[in-house]
């Protein structure tokens, strides 16, 4: 007989972003609700299912529950909407992989003895990161004297001042694409994203297997049923003493099935946040092409489904030490850290790993969600992980999604450093643009979200963005405020909130900048709005009463001209007023996408925003510096621009203020220009 694998890959669980959208569709809302709308919005929440996650007595339920959702998904083709690996090829021979999609991947010197440390935000600037005390995972960090950095394959160290340099090297084996570093005092962690290869199938284990080492993280994994991945995600975080940034030293090395969802650092530890998908599991194809064989190989699969171990449906890791033998994979969750939401969210693992650096890369306590993740979002007491809500598979395509759509929100108390504790779900209306689209404050959770994916066609019923608050009530999130009505007909750009304010940003044709009133948390109202050519994509507060925008110019029929940078003036929420802008056509900004590339430095007013060009066939990105104020508006300082290497333009990524200067980072390598009118004092290649 013909048999065949089906592996379930990292995009399994949801269809490539159209499967992820269900729901009753847009709340009927305006931007002033009226007052007999707060008792509707309660009777909706009481009426839907409590959203609080429910957890399991044991590994054998945890097996039963999983296989019996899985064995729902399985027939005679397999499980619906996954990706199919053939054993043998369809004729023989080499394995063949259907699809297989991949994700994009990613002599030391002595230092000189270091005065009393700098303080961040006085003498030398951070990552720019959400929220003040929470920190984020980028390319670059700091410790006031020092920048680090991976270039060419390797952890750099390089001191600034009068005469910068590079003063520590690390090599790091296998590393590619776009790592990510977190530093937590003295240690660094470096979190880089992989993918793996086909790996030959394992034996398929006995009844008294299934559980076997399921329930204790340290055990080894058992083996589960015969596995044949097209390639899975892997999580690669390494752990490097940086003490003494001349002599850097690896520590641990924690390699985690899954993909990098996010990470955050407060109180001296860090929050890792993956998502991944179930092992694959070996089926079989119909005998032949009759009804009866069809049957017959569907009730065979189903039985193979429920046979699976719980480690079939969980993450594993595997944890080394610098010099050692690799150490042995075992389960980075329990099955008693797992919980399940009370409607089916699919099969794959969200887990959020608690790490102390000072301790080491072995997790200090472990929580999952059976539920997909896609965006994190940390206060200083809190970890929110929202996903979209998953929808059967065998979904044909976008014209039979359902109307309308919801995010799922999870909150996770994170005010004890080395404990992580669920809290409580709930959901909004429509999906959410990034971590921006929430913020907590005063312990409620403030979420701008638009109705309708950008993907659905034009036809039916327009988007509309609206912002809810929510807040924790016996396990769960409750809505008890909306306000809606937000740019029908366009989507979210950008979002910020501060204090009881929240700026909007929607764009189609024009720029409206709405201002949302949040100091009674359940009646939020519209107080302004302000309609422009293009958009901001990121707004950032440069004074009292002033924002920033940096975004795209556009045209009267919406479609963008180039870089714009808007200086707002919103001290009459009722009245914002774009008191000057600066555009820069035919360009774009990673600031627009990624907020890390942007610098306020406050002290001197100082923005510093990487702008790329495309001129004829050569594209090159410079960091624009800007002086911004109400009396001088948005005033030019000057441009950084990298050398070019083998006739390719460097392109910035990053900028930092440090001992009065501005550093900036390109793939080429390392500059530091004057801090006043950026001239040029040195330039390190890094290659």
């Amino acid at each position: 007989m013909r048999r065949r694998d089906v592996a379930l890959g990292a995009a399994g669980m949801v269809l490539a972003g159209a499967a992820v959208w269900t729901g009753t569709g847009a709340d009927a809302e305006t931007r002033r609700p009226p007052a007999a709308e707060a008792g509707d919005t309660a009777a909706r929440v009481a009426a839907r299912p409590k959203d609080r996650l429910q957890g399991f007595a044991s590994c054998a339920a945890f097996s039963r529950h999983a296989a019996g959702r899985a064995a729902a998904l399985v027939d005679e083709d397999g499980f619906r909407g996954y990706e199919v690996v053939w054993r043998g090829g369809r004729g023989g021979g080499t394995p063949e992989v259907f699809p297989s999609p991949m994700p994009a991947t990613g002599a030391p010197a002595s230092d000189s003895a270091a005065p009393a440390a700098p303080a961040e935000g006085v003498d030398y600037s951070g990552t720019n990161v959400q929220e003040q005390g929470v920190d984020e995972p980028d390319l670059v960090v700091t410790d006031g004297r020092h920048v680090f950095t991976v270039a060419a394959g390797a952890l750099r160290a390089v001191r600034i001042g009068d005469d910068p340099r590079e003063v520590g090297r690390l090599a790091l084996e296998g590393e590619g694409g776009d790592p990510l570093l977190l530093r937590v005092g003295d240690r660094l962690l470096i979190i880089s994203r992989a993918w793996e290869p086909v790996r030959p199938p394992v034996p398929l284990p006995g009844p008294a297997d299934v559980d076997r080492g399921a329930g204790d993280p340290s055990a080894p994994v058992a083996s589960s049923a015969p596995i044949m991945p097209a390639g899975s995600g892997v999580v690669i975080v390494r752990l490097v003493d940086v003490a003494r940034p001349g002599a850097m030293r690896l520590l641990q090395t924690l390699r985690l099935e899954g993909e990098f969802v996010g990470a955050r650092g407060a109180g001296g530890t860090v929050r890792l946040v993956l998502r991944t998908s179930p092992d694959p599991v070996v089926l079989d194809a119909p005998a032949d092409d009759t009804a009866a064989a069809a049957r017959e190989a569907a009730a065979r699969n189903r039985r193979a489904v429920a046979a699976a171990p719980a480690r079939t449906w969980l993450p594993t890791m595997t944890l080394s030490r610098a010099g050692a033998p690799p150490g042995r994979e075992r389960l980075a969750v329990r099955c008693r850290d797992v919980r399940r939401p009370t409607s089916f969210s699919g099969l794959g693992t969200l887990s959020v790993l608690t790490i102390d650096p000072a301790r080491g890369l072995e997790p200090v306590d472990r929580d999952a969600v059976m539920t997909d993740g896609e965006i994190v979002y940390g206060s200083r007491g809190s970890l929110y992980v929202s996903t979209p809500r998953w929808v059967d598979p065998s979904i044909a395509g976008e014209e039979d999604l359902p109307p309308g759509g919801v995010t799922q929100i999870h909150r996770f108390d994170t005010s004890a450093p080395a404990a992580t504790r669920y809290r409580a779900s709930g959901r909004v209306p429509g999906y959410l643009l990034s971590q921006w689209a929430m913020s907590e404050h005063d312990g409620r959770l403030r979420v701008a979200s638009t109705s309708e994916p950008g993907w659905v066609p034009d036809g039916g019923r327009p988007s509309v963005s609206r912002v809810s608050v929510l807040e924790e009530r016996d396990g769960r999130l409750v809505t008890v405020g909306r306000v809606g009505g937000l740019g029908e007909g366009e989507r979210i750009y950008a979002v910020r909130f501060i204090g009881d304010l929240g700026y909007v940003v929607t764009f189609r044709q024009t720029d409206p900048l709405y201002v949302v009133d949040l100091s009674r948390p359940t009646a939020p109202v519209v107080r302004g709005e302000l309609k422009i050519p293009g958009y901001s994509a990121y707004l950032h507060p440069v004074g009292e009463d002033l924002l920033l925008g940096v975004g795209q110019d556009a045209d009267a029929q919406g479609r963008t001209r180039g870089t714009q940078v808007s200086l707002f003036d919103v001290a009459d929420p009722a009245r914002p007023r774009r008191i000057h802008n600066l555009t820069l056509p035919g360009s774009w900004s990673e600031a627009e996408s990624d907020h890390h590339a942007f610098l306020y430095w406050a002290p001197t007013r100082l923005a510093v925003i990487p702008v790329a060009v495309h001129s004829g066939d050569a594209y090159g990105t410079r960091a624009l510096g800007v002086r911004v104020g109400r009396a001088e508006g948005i005033t030019r300082v000057g441009a950084v621009a990298h050398p070019s290497s083998r006739g390719y333009p460097a392109s910035i990524r990053r900028a930092l203020v440090m001992d009065r200067r501005l550093v900036t980072l390109s793939d080429q390598g390392l500059a530091v220009d004057s801090l006043d009118g950026l001239r040029r004092q040195a330039f390190l290649p890094l290659g």
